[in-house]
């Protein structure tokens, strides 16, 4: 008698789908070592700060005037200018605040701001509201280099001839009083120097 055909289950019934015949090509196994990892998500917020960090002030590049604040607390220095040097929070500019009375405005911000027209500095004057003083604020490190030379140079210049000038008139055994004002020089001298010279 026939042998009994063996039963197959449904899926060994389906016919082998060969990928060569219908122009499938099987997928190349990939290396290890050349596998992506795969991406993570997270909705944990620490995670979330620690990959996007907060933004920060702008630090001071070669052209900004906090790249330049040393040279110009040395000139108020030289010249003697009482005022106060403070970084603006973009970590670039800077906020002179004007305390001398040696300035070559009046202690408010409209002939501040005239000034700064006048002398062509790229600068803005404002008015401290908790002293009551002008403001000066510098830009760029552009503005600090005018910002010297047209307020404080003179007044270092002024000050550096009046000390050759001490100097020279001790060396004769004079003793004199030298006002500096930031275009000539007051030199006071007693009638017995002038005698004895």
């Amino acid at each position: 008698p026939p042998r009994p055909q063996p039963r197959l289950s449904p899926r060994a019934r389906r016919p082998r789908f060969h990928a060569a015949a219908h122009g499938h090509v099987p997928p190349v196994p990939v290396p290890r070592g050349d596998r992506k990892r795969p991406q993570h998500t997270t909705t944990d917020p620490e995670v979330i700060m620690t990959a996007n960090p907060p933004t920060v002030p702008q630090q001071a590049t070669v052209g900004s005037a906090a790249a330049v604040k040393q040279q110009l607390e040395d000139a108020l220095k030289e010249a003697d200018f009482l005022a106060q040097i403070n970084t603006a929070h973009d970590g670039a500019s800077l906020h002179v605040t004007m305390y001398s009375s040696k300035c070559h405005f009046a202690d408010s911000v409209e002939d501040a701001t005239e000034w700064l027209h006048q002398t062509g500095i790229d600068a803005t004057a404002t008015l401290d509201e908790r002293t009551f003083r002008v403001v000066m604020t510098l830009p760029s490190a552009d503005s600090v280099k005018m910002f010297n030379a047209a307020l404080l140079q003179p007044w270092i210049t002024a000050r550096t001839t009046a000390t050759h000038l001490n100097d020279v008139l001790a060396d004769h055994g004079l003793d004199c009083t030298i006002d500096v004002g930031p275009a000539s020089l007051s030199l006071l001298l007693a009638d017995d120097e002038l005698d004895a010279a």
